[in-house]
């Protein structure tokens, strides 16, 4: 009898969680078929079984594409192809193919990276579809413990879940790049109200400045900022930096600072990770998870709280030299192939629970 197949579809064509999606797909270990989205964004290197006309496409196009693809899974599921399904998208698609594997009456997985969107992000639209979504599937796949809990006390969704973090950001090796004899000070990535870059700007202002070199706030704003700062100080990118700026801006920094009001899981932490540098967060989200106190120095979100750690941390150069040591024990746990690994072994596990089969 010929082998089942996980069915892994991603509709992801830009940014972390396309990332993420092609991350676990390239080091996938078990049986699978992989279907993606035929045009990408961003570039990628694999191979899918085959593709759907997700984006990029006219109306019309798109429509045929979904209409022909549920009619081959539903082949494929009558022929008895498939073992369960593996959705890395939240998206209407996903809730069409959902309906449609329904009749399947096999364990259908999706990846939920936020089960409640964030301030300044919410879309009433959008968070009742991820609500429907996570209703419909037979397990979830979490990011973080963190969401999970979340989930369960905003919507009281408490199913079958499994927690696959999300691995190593890595641009390769950094640029080797004359560092300032003073400590650099870094936030990054996409800035949206919730992730508190007011609070930090607030925070600076209560720091020494003979302390460190400047301050770089790098990432596509997506709101008007207002708040006053000392551009002598203070370094504003404002736009969407390529790879290699971001590698420039890592090789200068010392310490990243993540001053968020909320959060859930952060992948800007794992460069911190990868890239051994010293971390300070706020208790919030998922960063406890992520980090730890040998790898961050943790505060509550508070202007004078995050001075007054941002202060110690760089009057504390051997502290900062032993949260480097730590970063790279920890660095281990975060590598990809563990975790395509880990989240394979449980997908075949309540597989093989609910079929009495494996893969």
């Amino acid at each position: 009898m010929k082998e089942k197949k996980l069915l892994i579809i991603s509709t992801q064509v830009a940014g972390g969680c396309f990332q993420y999606s092609n991350e676990i797909i390239a080091r996938w270990p078990g049986k699978k078929e992989l279907v993606m989205a035929a045009r990408t964004a961003e570039p990628h290197t694999l191979t899918p079984d085959w593709s759907v006309k997700y984006w990029g496409y006219p109306a019309f196009l798109r429509a045929l594409s979904l209409a022909c693809s549920v009619a081959k899974i539903l082949t494929g599921i009558i022929r008895g192809k498939y073992s369960g399904i593996l959705l890395f998208g939240t998206t209407k698609w996903e809730r069409i193919i959902l309906k449609a594997w329904k009749t399947s009456r096999l364990p259908s997985y999706i990846v939920i990276h936020d089960g409640v969107m964030h301030t300044g992000e919410k879309n009433d639209k959008q968070q009742k579809l991820i609500l429907q979504l996570m209703k419909m599937s037979s397990h979830l796949i979490f990011l973080s413990q963190y969401v999970k809990e979340e989930v369960k006390e905003k919507f009281g969704i408490d199913k079958p879940s499994i927690i696959a973090p999300h691995g190593l950001i890595d641009y390769g090796p950094l640029p080797v790049v004359k560092k300032t004899e003073k400590p650099m000070l870094l936030f990054f990535g996409r800035i949206a109200r919730y992730k508190g870059v007011e609070l930090l700007l607030e925070a600076i202002k209560k720091v020494p400045s003979e302390l460190y070199d400047k301050l770089i706030i790098a990432g596509e704003w997506l709101y008007r900022n207002n708040t006053d700062c000392d551009t002598d100080k203070i370094l504003i990118i404002d736009r969407i930096l390529s790879p290699e700026e971001i590698k420039r801006c890592l090789a200068f920094s010392d310490i990243i600072i993540f001053p968020y009001i909320e959060a859930t899981q952060s992948g800007v932490a794992t460069l911190a990770i990868n890239y051994l540098i010293p971390s300070i967060a706020t208790e919030v989200g998922a960063f406890r998870e992520q980090l730890n106190d040998n790898t961050t120095v943790f505060v509550h979100p508070d202007a004078a709280e995050l001075a007054a750690a941002i202060t110690g941390l760089l009057k504390n150069p051997e502290r900062l030299e032993s949260m480097k040591e730590a970063l790279k024990r920890l660095r281990a746990e975060y590598s990809w192939e563990r975790i395509a690994e880990n989240l394979a072994n449980e997908i075949s596990k309540s597989i093989r629970e609910k079929t009495g089969k494996g893969q």
